[in-house]
């Protein structure tokens, strides 16, 4: 009998165990702070986001000066939000 107490207080233990330990998961999750790890910019204004703004990275090593480069980038709104994209400038090139 002292046999199959053992293994029953042992299955007790072992399904009550995971319980206890997820009391405070949901809570504020480790994770909840950390910053992507992409390679460009991020910008947040109201209902815009400008999201992994960046130039691709050259082929050989660099670009031509008055050459092209790409820009790449990830646009997106709130749903409370219409916009249309007019226009990209920037000081960096003499168009986009």
């Amino acid at each position: 009998m002292s046999r199959v107490r053992s293994i029953g207080l042992f299955l007790l233990a072992a399904a009550v165990l995971p319980l206890g330990t997820a009391c405070g998961s949901g809570q504020v999750a480790a994770t909840a702070l950390d910053v992507s790890a992409v390679e460009g910019a991020n910008v947040h204004r109201g209902g815009l986001d400008l999201l992994n703004v960046r130039i691709a990275n050259p082929p050989t090593g660099s670009y031509p000066s008055g050459g092209n480069a790409p820009l790449y980038a990830t646009i997106t709104t709130d749903y409370h939000t219409t916009d249309t994209l007019l226009a990209v400038r920037t000081d960096a090139a003499s168009g986009v």
